[in-house]
């Protein structure tokens, strides 16, 4: 068998999404036969991309997969729980260290536990789940310029400090004050 024809029939399937350049024989004087030349080839069909080409489709079958959704979901917090580890034995001498990694661990998982809660929760029960979770988000951004305080001058120090109290301002307005959801 001729090698060309077999080379041709291999790329038989891909040919519609070549483009017309690639189908057509620099030399025409030599083409083999049944080749389309320039002035032999037959109008190309529309171009109509196969489902399994969309790259959005294997996307979205992949996210709709409940495991995969699960370990996306899992995943950053398994990598938390295992930095906060870490952080905690290391910091095993100074007892306040340990003790804040502990308490802001503690105060985030509780935090995003009541989020979920909160967005599955009816309509009479998240005023009070906004409450906690206002709270929470509070202690949490009082919780760090505490720590990074005590590492800076006074300016930066300040400045950090403004930024949570304006970052605290914000949630205040947007859970109660805004009213939107």
């Amino acid at each position: 068998m001729n090698t060309r024809l077999k080379t041709r029939e291999c790329f038989q399937p891909f040919l519609p999404y070549l483009p017309i350049l690639v189908q057509r024989n620099p030399h025409p004087q030599h083409h083999a036969p049944g080749w389309a030349t320039a002035a032999t080839a037959a109008p190309r069909p529309p171009h109509r991309p196969h489902a399994a080409m969309d790259p959005s489709v294997g996307l979205r079958s992949l996210l709709d997969n409940t495991w995969v959704r699960f370990l996306l979901s899992k995943a950053p917090l398994g990598f938390l729980t295992y930095t906060s580890l870490v952080a905690t034995y290391r910091a095993r001498s100074d007892p306040w260290t340990a003790a804040f990694v502990v308490s802001a661990y503690a105060i985030l998982m509780l935090f995003f536990w009541c989020v979920g809660s909160y967005e599955a929760a009816p309509p009479e029960r998240r005023g009070r789940l906004r409450i906690i979770i206002f709270v929470l988000s509070t202690i949490l951004i009082i919780l760090f310029p505490f720590k990074l305080s005590s590492t800076m001058s006074f300016a930066f120090a300040a400045v950090i400090w403004s930024l949570g109290g304006i970052t605290i301002a914000i949630i205040f307005y947007l859970f109660f004050i805004d009213g939107n959801p």
